[in-house]
């Protein structure tokens, strides 16, 4: 809760481990709660509502802009039910080089495998999401 409460440019990475541990609900209170910038893969599409007003869309080599340049600009990345595959990251050590990692999920085997979390938690992602969530002051972000 710390490294969140200090980030000034936090970003969700959203992939399909949220919709596969039904933690869909979970993840968008997390964000109604924090008003995050968030971004997904191409198995996290639809997790993130198209709506919600600070979602950029899909990230890597086929994401928008958007979500690319902010990743790249984030000083805390919160990768939730994601992997840090080629498609994602592209060159990985060129991948958020401004960014604390903070990676969520339930495989274990998934834990710092590509890139090295500076806070790993694995467990269920509708109980970790809730335990994170906090009222952010990032106005300057959005």
């Amino acid at each position: 809760r710390q490294m969140l409460a200090k980030a000034q440019k936090p970003m969700l990475y959203v992939g399909g481990g949220v919709g596969m541990a039904q933690a869909v609900p979970a993840l968008r209170e997390f964000l109604a709660t924090t008003k995050m910038p968030a971004t997904c893969t191409l198995k996290g599409l639809g997790a993130v509502e198209a709506d919600y007003p600070y979602y950029l869309g899909m990230l890597g080599m086929h994401g928008t802009k958007a979500a690319n340049f902010a990743v790249q600009e984030c000083d805390l990345l919160i990768a939730v039910g994601a992997r840090f595959d080629d498609r994602v990251t592209g060159k990985l050590n060129t991948f958020a080089p401004h960014a604390s990692v903070i990676h969520m999920d339930i495989d274990p085997a998934e834990m710092n495998k590509l890139r090295q979390a500076h806070v790993a938690l694995q467990g269920d992602l509708n109980a970790l999401l809730p335990a994170l969530q906090q009222p952010l002051n990032i106005n300057d972000w959005q």
